[in-house]
C-alpha cells in the first residue's frame, strides 16, 4: 500500500531550509516519491527527515514503520474518471490492473469493475456505464486472490442535465458561486452574473482540443466585466492548465495568454452589446487565435505554471469561463464550443468531432509498413464515443492490420493499427463515430502507394562507334520490362551534330546518315507512373 509522509513544521531556522528525505526498508534504500511511499516486502522501514538551515545546521529526524505482509491485492495505478457524469450519457470506464503481493511478487492481476448508485452494487459489462438519475456514483475496481480482495474507489458527482425530461443546455453550465446563473436563448448558453469580484462557470464535460474553438458574444453591458477569462485544465493534472484573458478595463478589449503582459495584442472586436468573437486553440500549432477578424495568433509555449506545454492528456481539457471585477450585473453569450451550437434546443443534433491524429497519408512506397493516425472521437454533449474505422485497399477489399484485425468497421480501442501497403493505388481510410442521438460524425484520409521503380530496359546487338556517310547503321534491338505495366514501349531517337532528330518508326532497324559527325541513339522508355529508364550512345560518321 501506499504509506503518505507525514508533514512537518520547521522552527528557529535561518534562511530557508532544505529537507531530504530518504527511506529503507530492511536496511535497503526504496523509492521516496511525490506521493510517499510504496513498500513491496515487509519488513521494518526506517524514514529519516534531514533539515539543513541556511549557516549549515542539520537535524536528523528518524522514524520507524512496521510493514505488514500483504493479506489481499493491492492498486497502485488510478483509473483515469471523468470529473463528472451526466445522467443518460454512456461511459466506458477504462481498464485497471492491480498487483499480487499475497501469494507472488507482484504479480499483474485483473479486475471487475462495478457501480454503485442509490446503495445499489452492480458490475459491469465491458465497463459500460450509463449514468443513472442518482446525485452520485461510486465506481468501484476490485481485484482477488483466494478468498482475498482488493478494492479501488471514488464517488463522482452526477449531473442531470434535463428540465422537465428534455435537455437543457444550459445545465451543462455549472456556476461555482451563489452571484453565477445561466440562461438559455434561441443561439446561445448566457453567463450571468451580478456584481462580484469573479464569477466561475464549469462545462460538465472535458472536450476534446483537436481543435478547441468557443465563440461568445457580449452582452448587454460589456463594459461591467472587467475581464473574462477562459482555462483549459488537463484531465489528469489539475496543475497544468492554459489561461486565455480578455481584458476589458481600457474600454477597448485586450488579450494575452497565462497572465504574461509583456506579450499582449488590442482586439478588433469593439466592446458592444452583440458583437461577436471566437478563440480557437490549436494544440498541434501551440497556438491561439483570439480575434475572429484577424488571422494572426500567439505562441502558446508553456503552461501556466512555467511547465513546458507537450500537449493534454488523452488530447482532452476541461474549460471553465471566468467574468472577472463585475459592475452591477454583466453576461457572455456562448455560441459554441467545439463547433456544437449553443441554444434552448431541447434535443442533441450535432455530431461528434472526429479527428485523426498525426500525418499517415499522402504518397507511401510498396510494402511500407505505416501505423494510422490516433482517432479522437468526443462529443460536446454526449462525451467520448466510439469510433470504428475502415480501410480499403486499391483492389476493394478490407485492409487488416499486422496483427490480424480486419479494418471492416472496426471498434476502435486506442491500440495501434498497423497495415502493410502491399498494392499500388489508393487506400481510403474511413472513420466513423455516432452518439446515443444518432448523430454521425466522419473523418477521412488517403493513403496514396506510388510506383518509384523505373523499367528495366536491355540492349541485344552490337553497338557500332564509327560508320561511314551514306552507309545503313544497324541499330540493336530493345526490350522493356515493369514491375507494373504490362506492354513498355521503347522509343529509339537519333540526333545529328546539328541537332536534328529523328524519330525511329517501329520496325526500323537502323537509319543511314547523309553527313559527317557525331550522332547520338537515344533509348527512353516510361511506365505508366512516369517512372522512366533511358540509354544512350555515341556513333562518330566519317
Amino acid at each position: 500500500d501506499l504509506y503518505r509522509i507525514p508533514t512537518y513544521t520547521v522552527r528557529n531556522a535561518l534562511g530557508n531550509p532544505t529537507t531530504e528525505v530518504k527511506a529503507t526498508l530492511n536496511d535497503k534504500e526504496i523509492e521516496v516519491s511525490g506521493q510517499g511511499i510504496r513498500p513491496f516486502t515487509d519488513g521494518e522501514m526506517k524514514i529519516t527527515y534531514t533539515f539543513k538551515d541556511y549557516v549549515g545546521r542539520k537535524v536528523t529526524k528518524m522514524y520507524t514503520i512496521t510493514v505488514n505482509e500483504a493479506t489481499k491485492p493491492t492498486f497502485i495505478e488510478e483509473p483515469l474518471l471523468p470529473r463528472r457524469f451526466i445522467v443518460g450519457n454512456t461511459y466506458t470506464l477504462p481498464a485497471l490492473n492491480a498487483y499480487n503481493y499475497v501469494t507472488a511478487q507482484g504479480d499483474m492481476i485483473g479486475t471487475q469493475i462495478y457501480v454503485k448508485e442509490n446503495g445499489n452494487e452492480r458490475a459491469l459489462t465491458n465497463g459500460k456505464y450509463v449514468a443513472g438519475s442518482v446525485s452520485e456514483a461510486e465506481i468501484i475496481y476490485k481485484a482477488t486472490v483466494g478468498d482475498a480482495v482488493g478494492t479501488w474507489s471514488t464517488i463522482i458527482p452526477v449531473c442531470d442535465v434535463k428540465t422537465n425530461g428534455y435537455m437543457d443546455m444550459g445545465k451543462y453550465f455549472l456556476p461555482m458561486d451563489e452571484n453565477g446563473s445561466v440562461e438559455t436563448t434561441v443561439n446561445s448558453v448566457d453567463l450571468c452574473a451580478a456584481a462580484a469580484e469573479n464569477s466561475r462557470f464549469e462545462f460538465a464535460n472535458y472536450v476534446t482540443i483537436y481543435p478547441f474553438i468557443t465563440e461568445f458574444t457580449y452582452g448587454d453591458t460589456p463594459t461591467n466585466i472587467g475581464k473574462f477569462h477562459v482555462y483549459l485544465t488537463d484531465i489528469l493534472d489539475a496543475n497544468k492548465f492554459l489561461k486565455f484573458t480578455y481584458d476589458f478595463t481600457g474600454g477597448v478589449a485586450t488579450f494575452y495568454v497565462n497572465d504574461n503582459l509583456n506579450l499582449t495584442s488590442e482586439v478588433s472586436v469593439a466592446l458592444q452589446k452583440g458583437k461577436r468573437n471566437q478563440l480557437t486553440f490549436k494544440a498541434d500549432e501551440k497556438t491561439v487565435y483570439f480575434d475572429i477578424n484577424k488571422g494572426s495568433g500567439f505562441p502558446v509555449s508553456t503552461f501556466y505554471n512555467g511547465q513546458a506545454f507537450t500537449g493534454f492528456t488523452n488530447e482532452r481539457v476541461y474549460v471553465t469561463y471566468v467574468l472577472e471585477n463585475i459592475k452591477e450585473s454583466a453576461r457572455i453569450s456562448i455560441n459554441t464550443l467545439n463547433l456544437t451550437y449553443l441554444s434552448n434546443d431541447n434535443g442533441d443534433y450535432m455530431a461528434p468531432l472526429v479527428s485523426l491524429l498525426g500525418k499517415v497519408g499522402g504518397e507511401r512506397e510498396l510494402n511500407e509498413v505505416v501505423e494510422l493516425p490516433k482517432i479522437i472521437s468526443n462529443d460536446v454533449l454526449a462525451g467520448d464515443v466510439d469510433a470504428y474505422i475502415t480501410v480499403k485497399t486499391p483492389s476493394g477489399q478490407f485492409a487488416t492490420t499486422e496483427d490480424g484485425k480486419l479494418l471492416n468497421n472496426f471498434l476502435y480501442d486506442q491500440c495501434s493499427l498497423k497495415i502493410k501497403l502491399t498494392e499500388h493505388g489508393k487506400y481510403e481510410v474511413h472513420v466513423t463515430a455516432r452518439d446515443d442521438a444518432g448523430n454521425e460524425g466522419l473523418a477521412a484520409m488517403i493513403i496514396r502507394v506510388v510506383d518509384t521503380e523505373v523499367p528495366t530496359l536491355s540492349l541485344s546487338g552490337d553497338v557500332i562507334k564509327t560508320a561511314t556517310v551514306g552507309e545503313k547503321i544497324s541499330l540493336p534491338t530493345a526490350t522493356a520490362s515493369d514491375n507494373l505495366t504490362q506492354n513498355c514501349t521503347v522509343k529509339v531517337y537519333v540526333f545529328d551534330s546539328s541537332g536534328h532528330l529523328l524519330e525511329m518508326k517501329e520496325g526500323d532497324k537502323g537509319f543511314i546518315p547523309t553527313c559527317a559527325g557525331a550522332y547520338t541513339v537515344v533509348y527512353y522508355v516510361m511506365d505508366e507512373a512516369g517512372n522512366f529508364e533511358m540509354q544512350r550512345f555515341i556513333i562518330t560518321v566519317q
